[in-house]
């Protein structure tokens, strides 16, 4: 048997209201476990999956109580019991263990495990046996342990009751020969009436029993709960019943709560996307903040291509006038109009060159704040990325938690 060590013999305790979930294959590898049973074990969900469910076995966990569950759930019955499992730490936490095998075309494939906290007095029953189960062990370490026998069938069980009292009732109607007949008769009908009295109590009031917990089951109230009465005719029936229900009710429990996991990581989407939609009415601001400076760049290099067009003509006329010596004073008229010209551009460029200034004043702030928004996309985007993967991994959770299920077609 796994032996898990260390222990530390601390109790974690947990609420009335949460149940463990776990699925294995056939072989018992852990192919689904919900989040409560990863948190209260203390192992990361995608470490326990693959893994040997033996991995939250105690040590203090009698073997003989492993034995009954595998032999009881191997012939295709489910079991419950009450369990101490080991966290990874080394601390302990106490459930009543319910394990049902899942069939496929007749076979046994998996097995889901739903559990949930033991009542005191049943901790205090478990530990009691588990003492007992250890004394014999130590008084029997030499002999050969019997080999694990499961329940006997409920069908087995009634039909062995039932046949019990007919027979009574044939040997009290042929056996007693000094009895006179009409004290005979009424021998054989007080028989008769006891075997209808056990049917009445043992059968049909617990069929009546049983008929109303599925008719709950049927109408989707999952809020039932069932008294441990295996034992007794139509008791694994009924109890059956009530594992149907605890393992829908557990599946249930988790799909919401991974539906509202999967509304909050929806939620930071759509506040994501809003936000990235309101720093776009801001983009569009600052592309127009962005044309303004290039209209006015392009009005700063017409001026100076200007500029230099009045200056060439300038220097032309000045040399003319050298030359012309005749025609000075037009020229020099000239040369002052176009000097005239040139403070007039002049003027402009300084203008347009205050304009700009002031736009690349705009554009640096209009620049800080686009990188101011460009980093708060990248935030939002790792955001938006990171609640896709939860969105991804809750569904792959749900997609697992109910795979065990079986619908056709």
């Amino acid at each position: 048997m796994k032996l898990n060590l260390p222990v530390t013999q601390v109790e974690h305790t947990y609420g009335d209201d949460v149940t463990l979930v776990s699925t294995t294959d056939a072989q018992g590898r852990i192919t689904h476990c919900n989040a409560a049973f990863a948190e209260l074990s203390g192992y990361p969900a995608d470490e326990l999956l693959g893994r040997a469910h033996n991995i939250v076995r105690h040590p203090d966990t009698p073997p003989e109580l492993f034995a009954e569950m595998w032999a009881t759930i191997s012939a295709g019955r489910p079991w419950s019991g009450v369990v101490k499992n080991r966290c990874r730490n080394g601390d302990h936490y106490w459930v009543v263990a319910n394990v049902t095998p899942v069939f496929e075309d007749g076979r046994i494939v998996a097995y889901m495990s739903v559990r949930h906290r033991p009542a005191a007095a049943q901790v205090a029953a478990a530990e009691a046996l588990y003492a007992e189960l250890a004394r014999s062990r130590e008084q029997e370490r030499e002999a050969v342990p019997p080999r694990p026998v499961a329940p006997r069938p409920m069908h087995q069980r009634l039909t062995l009751e039932l046949a019990a009292g007919l027979l009574a009732v044939v040997a009290l109607a042929v056996l007693p020969r000094g009895l006179a007949p009409p004290a005979q008769a009424a021998l054989v009908l007080a028989a008769a009436a006891g075997v209808l009295l056990w049917f009445q109590h043992r059968v049909a009031a617990r069929v009546r029993g049983v008929s109303e917990a599925a008719a709950r089951l049927a109408g989707c109230d999952l809020a039932a709960r069932c008294d441990d009465e295996r034992a007794r005719s139509l008791g694994t029936l009924r109890h059956a019943i009530w594992l149907a229900n605890l393992n829908m009710r557990a599946v249930v429990h988790d799909v919401r709560h991974e539906i509202r996991t999967i509304a909050g990581a929806a939620d930071e989407i759509a506040d994501g996307s809003r936000r990235l939609a309101a720093l776009a009415d801001q983009g569009i601001a600052y592309a127009v903040v962005a044309s303004r400076i290039g209209a006015l760049a392009h009005r700063s290099r017409s001026s100076a291509q200007q500029v230099r067009q009045l200056v060439s003509a300038c220097s032309e006329h000045v040399a003319e006038g050298s030359r012309r010596a005749g025609a000075a004073q037009a020229d020099v008229l000239a040369a002052v109009e176009a000097v005239g010209c040139v403070a007039d551009r002049l003027r402009e460029i300084a203008t347009a060159t205050d304009e700009q200034a002031r736009g690349v004043a705009e554009a640096t702030r209009a620049m800080a704040r686009i990188d101011e928004a460009a980093c708060s996309n990248a935030a939002l985007a790792e955001q938006s990325t990171g609640a896709g993967q939860a969105l991804q991994a809750r569904a792959a959770t749900l997609a697992r938690a109910v795979a065990v299920f079986r619908v056709g077609g």
